[in-house]
């Protein structure tokens, strides 16, 4: 069913990613002063921005995290799961449980990072625990958190306001698995109502179980199709089910190898695989949320419609393109400034 329409995006570019919505990701504890190194400054947010609910969302119907076990590798993830609801007011939940078997390794859970933008989100803790065994070690309620932001090029002009909410976790040990549940409500209000998102595939160590669950309105239809330089052959085709009105679309893979980046890629390189999803259907639907970004109402300069003219007169549309083109390429000074959030 989504396959004939998976093969049509494939026969052009992707352009789903302008769309992408958040970031949330699990990263390495850091040694002490390395975040004012790297730019990063401790703010205060709204109280409603960030809070902890155990309680998790009915509409996520999230797997049992699995129980950890001695395995081969340093590090692997056990789940990695990203659940997403396509509705006015968007959501995603992230499921996250790793395990390290190497004491280099267990930075990997020592320090939770999460980013989002609380201009427009409000992100929730469900749960934070460490697995050890046949025990579970909740720190859902009593772990600090930290809020940072990095906003190193202020004096450019650059201003993101995107915050990483930091939490850190005593006594890990070799052996321990780290689950964490997270979510969060609100997409960036520029992007409108059609939904467009990127859900990344492989990952730097082994990941034995990988899901991605999209709900959406059965009366919205959504395309995909997946990216990467990796092999195509082992990636799933989505199963599918239907209640109340929504559909439940789910991907899921296990036994992925890690995949390694070697230095120095070309920009052009994409080592690892990743799923995108849009409800865009071609370009002119993109083109009609995007030309709303910049429309100008001024009227053209009179030197300007007097050019306008002349190509208008020429004989052919190709001779009109190219005469307006080498006058742009001429005369027009190309210059950006990408203002990160919101820079579309």
């Amino acid at each position: 069913m989504l396959r004939g329409q998976a093969r049509g995006l494939r026969d052009w570019a992707w352009f789903g990613l302008i769309a992408a919505t958040f970031i949330l990701g699990i990263g390495p504890v850091q040694a002490q002063g390395t975040a004012q190194a790297e730019g990063l400054r401790e703010v205060t947010l709204a109280a409603d921005a960030f809070h902890r609910a155990p309680n998790m969302p009915g509409w996520a119907q999230l797997s049992e995290a699995p129980t950890p076990r001695p395995t081969g590798v340093a590090t692997q993830v056990l789940l990695s799961e990203s659940h997403v609801r396509v509705a006015p007011k968007r959501a995603w939940v992230l499921h996250r449980v790793t395990q390290v078997h190497d004491v280099r390794d267990l930075g990997r859970l020592g320090q939770v990072m999460l980013h989002f933008n609380p201009a427009y989100q409000r992100m929730t803790l469900h749960r934070l625990a460490i697995l050890r065994g046949g025990e579970v070690i909740d720190h859902t309620e009593t772990a600090g958190v930290r809020f940072l932001q990095r906003e190193t090029q202020l004096e450019s002009g650059v201003y993101s306001g995107a915050i990483t909410a930091s939490l850190l976790l005593p006594d890990i040990r070799v052996g321990d698995a780290l689950q964490v549940v997270v979510g969060v409500e609100g997409s960036n209000p520029i992007l409108g109502e059609r939904y467009s998102d990127l859900f990344g595939w492989d990952d730097a160590v082994p990941v034995e179980r990988r899901r991605v669950v999209i709900v959406t309105p059965a009366d919205r239809p959504l395309r995909w199709t997946w990216v990467g330089d990796g092999s195509k052959s082992d990636l799933p085709e989505p199963t599918e089910s239907r209640e109340g009105g929504e559909r439940r679309l789910t991907f899921e893979g296990r036994q992925l190898a890690a995949v390694m980046a070697e230095p120095q890629l070309p920009i052009h390189a994409q080592p690892f695989r990743s799923l995108q999803v849009s409800e865009y259907p071609d370009w002119q639907a993109l083109t009609d949320w995007a030309s709303g970004l910049f429309r100008v109402d001024a009227e053209l300069p009179p030197e300007v419609q007097t050019l306008v003219e002349g190509w208008r007169s020429l004989p052919d549309e190709d001779a009109k393109v190219s005469e307006a083109l080498q006058w742009v390429q001429s005369n027009i000074r190309y210059y950006s400034m990408a203002l990160g959030e919101s820079s579309h």
